[in-house]
C-alpha cells in the first residue's frame, strides 16, 4: 500500500516533467516558463533581499509621503505575504503541520521570486489560513476586528481597481 502511495505521489513531478518535455518540443527550450518570468523582472533569490530591496527603493521623504507618491500597492503585498507567512507558521505550531507547510512554502516560495507584485493573488489559493481565520472568528472581538481590517483593505481595493490602478 505504501509503494502505491509513494508512486501516485510521483505524479506531482511528473506534470511538471510533462510541461517541460512539451516546452522543449515546441520551443526546444525546456526552462521557456522559468526564462520567460525574467521578463516580468522576476529571478529566484531569498526572500529577505526582496524585502531589502522593497525598503531601500521607497522614498522615505516627507515629499514623497505627503504627495502622494509612496509606493503603497508594494508594501500592501509585503503585508499580505508576511500575514500567510505568521498563518503558515501558526498552522505549523498549534494546526496541522500538512496546513502549516502548505501555507508557509505557498507563500514563501511565489514572494522570492525578487518582486511582490500579485502576491495577493497567489495567496488566495492557500485555503487552510481561511479556516485558521474562520476558526478564529468564534472569538466575537477577533471576528469583528477581522471584518473591519479587511472590510476596510476591501474598500481600498475597490477604490484603486475603480481608478484603474493594478491590484491583482
Amino acid at each position: 500500500r505504501r509503494w502505491l502511495d509513494l508512486a501516485w505521489l510521483g505524479l506531482v513531478p511528473g506534470g511538471l516533467l510533462a510541461y517541460m518535455v512539451f516546452l522543449w518540443q515546441r520551443f526546444g527550450d525546456p526552462l521557456a516558463f522559468q526564462r520567460a518570468s525574467a521578463a516580468w523582472g522576476r529571478d529566484a533569490r531569498p526572500f529577505w533581499f526582496t524585502i531589502g530591496d522593497l525598503i531601500q527603493q521607497t522614498p522615505w521623504r516627507a515629499d514623497v509621503l505627503l504627495g502622494g507618491a509612496f509606493p503603497v500597492q508594494r508594501w500592501l503585498d509585503l503585508g499580505c505575504v508576511l500575514l500567510f507567512l505568521s498563518l503558515g507558521a501558526w498552522l505549523l505550531w498549534r494546526g496541522r503541520p500538512s496546513y502549516g507547510l502548505f501555507v508557509f512554502l505557498g507563500a514563501l516560495v511565489p514572494s522570492s521570486s525578487g518582486i511582490l507584485m500579485s502576491m495577493p493573488r497567489y495567496m488566495m489559493v492557500l485555503f487552510p489560513a481561511f479556516l485558521l481565520l474562520a476558526r478564529a472568528g468564534r472569538r466575537p472581538w477577533l471576528d469583528r476586528l477581522l471584518t473591519a481590517v479587511f472590510g476596510t483593505g476591501l474598500g481600498l481595493y475597490i477604490t484603486l481597481w475603480a481608478n484603474w490602478f493594478w491590484v491583482a
